[in-house]
């Protein structure tokens, strides 16, 4: 869970140095928005157990100053963040398992721990700067250990417009209640969560 407050308060503070104007900081810091990281991935491929399932990201080296109305060189790299979960239809109340621990994960940075309550947590990798074409790029590479129909979540920060999402997949896994999904218990709790528009889905044979 230690990685998982690490990257939730790095978030926090980011959106805090974006959104707030605090005393002591820089104009530059917190008016200064990124770029979507723009996200590639081959979802039309027919994925196999022990296959490779590579996702791409990059993103501009500089943002928008909102005052200045210029583009400035951002002074940090975007934090590149997603989570996996696993379809099931064990029951009518959850339609999600945890499954980080269901692929071998190869990326930059990535260490996977073992968690107490909650199997799941963000699927991390650290950015390699492309001066030449002033971009920062990504790479995360999961190979699948079972079959089966997996989501990956991109939020807001990421843009997976040219993907095939194949969220039609959702249909197969109903479950009650107003949300269309819903995660297993994890502590006493179990998230839940519409469709979103960052959520591409993976099947596995």
């Amino acid at each position: 869970m230690k990685k998982f407050y690490t990257i939730a308060i790095f978030l926090l503070g980011i959106h805090l140095i974006m959104s707030t104007d605090c005393s002591g900081f820089h104009e530059e810091q917190i008016e200064v928005n990124p770029s979507l990281i723009k996200i590639s991935l081959n979802n039309d491929k027919i994925y196999n157990v022990g296959d490779t399932i590579t996702i791409r990201g990059r993103v501009s080296t500089n943002g928008y100053h909102v005052i200045k109305m210029d583009s400035v060189k951002l002074d940090y790299t975007p934090p590149f963040a997603i989570s996996t979960s696993k379809l099931t239809k064990a029951s009518t109340s959850y339609n999600l398992l945890y499954a980080e621990k269901k692929f071998k994960i190869i990326a930059e940075g990535y260490v996977s721990d073992d968690y107490g309550n909650c199997p799941n947590t963000y699927i991390t990798t650290s950015a390699k700067e492309d001066p030449a074409k002033k971009l920062y790029r990504y790479e995360i590479k999961m190979i699948p250990k079972e079959t089966g129909d997996f989501v990956l979540h991109f939020d807001h920060t990421f843009s997976v417009e040219t993907i095939n999402k194949k969220q039609n997949l959702l249909d197969s896994y109903p479950i009650t209640g107003p949300n269309r999904m819903r995660w297993e218990f994890c502590g006493n709790t179990n998230a839940m969560a519409d469709l979103r528009e960052g959520d591409v889905f993976v099947h596995v044979n």
